[in-house]
């Protein structure tokens, strides 16, 4: 579990699951990666509360260093990327 009290709480899971709650504004997200595997999760994550606005740029380029999504292969040469593609809906009751 981690927790910072002035602004979110966050409990990653098994299987690809991750929960947050932004403590400020009472709005809570869960994310699941469809195929169970974890380098998915931190850019989508990332970027769903990018989206929201609870993550400054400065925030997300501290919890996303430059690279951090780049794949390799065994030779060391770069053949792919994990990125994430989120867009946000406003969905009312």
């Amino acid at each position: 579990l981690v927790r910072r009290p002035d602004a979110l709480v966050c409990k990653a899971g098994a299987e690809g699951v991750h929960a947050t709650g932004l403590v400020k504004s009472g709005v809570g997200i869960a994310v699941k990666i469809a195929d169970g595997s974890r380098r998915a999760l931190k850019p989508a994550v990332l970027a769903v509360l990018a989206e929201l606005g609870a993550l400054s740029a400065q925030d997300r380029a501290a919890l996303e260093p430059e690279g951090s999504g780049v794949l390799r292969n065994h030779a060391d040469l770069e053949v792919g990327e994990v990125r994430a593609a989120v867009t946000l809906e406003r969905r009312r009751p």
